[in-house]
């Protein structure tokens, strides 16, 4: 294993500076696009029925749209805005020392129980989307400062537990019901659905499976070769005086406050936070129909499952919207149905209006998490730094800020670089066409049962070295998995597909170059090894992918044939 990881970092260190990386792979992307585009290369879209063409990008039309988009392309790269707004954030309870002083108790754990803590601290830190991700590794690096041990180790860490970790969840997040409203619309049959929690048994255990592995891992692997403290790495472990106390307090009353006040705009039904209002519809019957009557209803139609019950589904094209019975506030994980009834009308008879309101979790408090984080970080450091002295004015606040933003001044440029890459690969069809030629291999194998897993989860990890999305890939591989597995022998369901794409789409992430954060991470690396390159940071994660494949690998096979459900009512087989 050494040997192939030393030959890892060598081969990957060689590679040049990512600029220049990402300035030949878009160059690469440009030949490829003229090629296929002249050979004619194309795939059938499986939602649409589109043939999709491969588009020659060194032509009038492609120099046209990089000269007119070049900028938007940069400006509009969400994984930046994403990356400044909560450094700025983190900055302030980082540089006014309240991180410090928070993490000196942490410490005192026993360092068996700090490893697997940050493992779940970064795992559920995708609560946020991605926020995570630019969060954790530099408290890791604190935390491991504390222990007398190296930062880059807790960087590591931490980067693998929010990467391969994205999937494993303790509670259902945005992203479990975005994935979900992909697979329902791959389903033809209106009376199967798909809910945000189908895979949370499965994934609440993933969450203690990988905190156990990625421990072993840490001591294994990570903290041999990067166990060494250097003095500037090394913070004073004097224990906090009074000030310090007393501003840790005070900075966990105020934070206490905010969480109050932002709970308050979503958990209440009437909310600011709780619902995206321009998302709401609206579906009124004039004739309740009858049993299996179909009604064409503004672009949506209505099937009845059963008329005595009065139970029916509304279905917009291929996709569910939502199932519906007669309780007046009924409640699905699609969405929350609201039946409004006629005056003097108790049950559901000629006339009703059902409101169909988006899922909290789509509303606008989860959508815009990284703005509740942002706060959920400076509010606390703010007081913390106003009560030990280092904010005496309002300028020392933006002054904070800066700190952290000016150490990711590389990010922003190669953003530059990588934004154009993103775009040509989509300007050509190359993810497009990539994706579904994948799945349709997998279809030609035409594998059953265990095999066809580990065989799908081994192409989607395949896949994901060069399609960061998740959601994307699953948007186009989604329609063509999902019916397939269900006409297998050994049928298998929509949730159990779902969450087979998801182990290989999070397994990856980590090490590819490619991905969003990877530039970041590196740069993090750099400040504790100067001379480390991307086969340094590849060497260093690439246990993580290869031992949380293989775990998350066998605690599928032994859910399977133990034949314990994957999630609420979804049974394995």
């Amino acid at each position: 294993m050494e040997k192939f990881l030393t030959w890892v970092e060598k081969t990957g260190n060689k590679l040049p500076h990512p600029f220049w990386m990402f300035v030949y792979m878009g160059v690469l992307v440009l030949v490829l696009s003229l090629i296929l585009g002249l050979m004619g290369v194309s795939v059938v879209h499986p939602v649409t029925n589109e043939t999709i063409i491969a588009k020659n990008l060194i032509s009038e039309h492609g120099l046209q749209m990089f000269v007119l988009e070049m900028v938007t392309n940069f400006s509009h790269f969400a994984p930046l805005g994403l990356v400044l707004v909560m450094l700025m954030g983190v900055s302030l309870s980082l540089h006014s020392g309240l991180m410090e002083t928070a993490l000196a108790r942490m410490t005192r754990v026993p360092e068996f129980l700090i490893l697997p803590m940050i493992v779940v601290t970064g795992i559920m830190g995708n609560l946020g989307s991605d926020a995570g991700i630019v969060v954790v590794p530099p408290l890791a690096a604190v935390a491991f400062k504390k222990m007398g041990k190296s930062p880059l180790a807790g960087i590591i860490l931490a980067y693998a537990s929010c990467t391969a970790g994205f999937t494993a969840t303790l509670i259902p997040r945005g992203t479990d019901v975005l994935m979900a409203g992909f697979t329902n619309s791959a389903l033809d049959d209106p009376n199967m659905h798909v809910g945000a929690s189908a895979n949370l048994y499965f994934m609440i255990a993933s969450v203690f499976v990988l905190a156990g592995v990625m421990t072993w891992v840490a001591k294994r692997f990570t903290l041999p070769v990067c166990d060494v403290v250097t003095e500037d790495s090394v913070i004073d472990n004097a224990e906090p005086g009074e000030k310090e106390k007393k501003g840790m307090k005070w900075a966990m009353v105020a934070l206490a406050l905010y969480l109050v006040l932002a709970f308050m705009t979503v958990l209440p039904e009437n909310g600011p936070l709780r619902y995206d209002i321009s998302r709401i519809q609206t579906v009124n019957f004039e004739k309740m129909p009858e049993n299996g009557e179909v009604q064409k209803l503004s672009g949506k139609t209505a099937y009845v499952l059963d008329g005595e019950t009065k139970k029916f589904a509304v279905v917009q094209g291929d996709q569910k919207l939502f199932l519906a019975d007669s309780d007046l506030n009924n409640k699905r994980e699609g969405a929350k149905v609201r039946i409004y009834l006629p005056e003097g009308e108790t049950a559901l008879s000629s006339v009703c209006y059902i409101e169909i309101m988006p899922p909290v979790m789509r509303g606008p408090f989860f959508k815009g998490l990284v703005v509740i984080l942002f706060f959920f970080f400076a509010v606390p450091g703010v007081v913390y730094g106003v009560i030990v002295g280092k904010i005496k004015s309002l300028s020392d606040i933006p002054s904070m800020m800066v700190k952290s933003v000016k150490g990711i001044s590389g990010l922003v440029v190669l953003v530059l670089v990588i934004s154009q890459f993103v775009a040509f690969f989509q300007w050509s069809n190359l993810d497009q066409l990539i994706a579904i030629s994948g799945a349709n291999l997998l279809n030609k194998l035409a594998f059953q049962g265990p095999i066809l897993f580990i065989v799908t989860i081994l192409i989607v990890m395949v896949m994901n070295l060069f399609l960061g999305s998740s959601s994307a890939k699953w948007a186009m591989l989604a329609p063509i998995l999902v019916p397939m597995f269900l006409l297998l022998k050994t049928s298998v369901s929509p949730a159990l597909t779902q969450l087979i794409y998801r182990i290989g789409d999070s397994t990856t992430n980590g090490i590819s170059p490619l991905y969003p954060y990877f530039p970041l991470a590196l740069g993090w690396v750099k400040e504790y090894r100067k001379d480390a390159g991307i086969g340094t940071l590849i060497r260093l994660l690439m246990p993580y992918a290869i031992f949380t494949g293989i775990a998350w690998v066998a605690l599928l096979l032994l859910w399977y044939f133990l034949g314990i459900p994957i999630g609420p009512g979804e049974p394995i087989r």
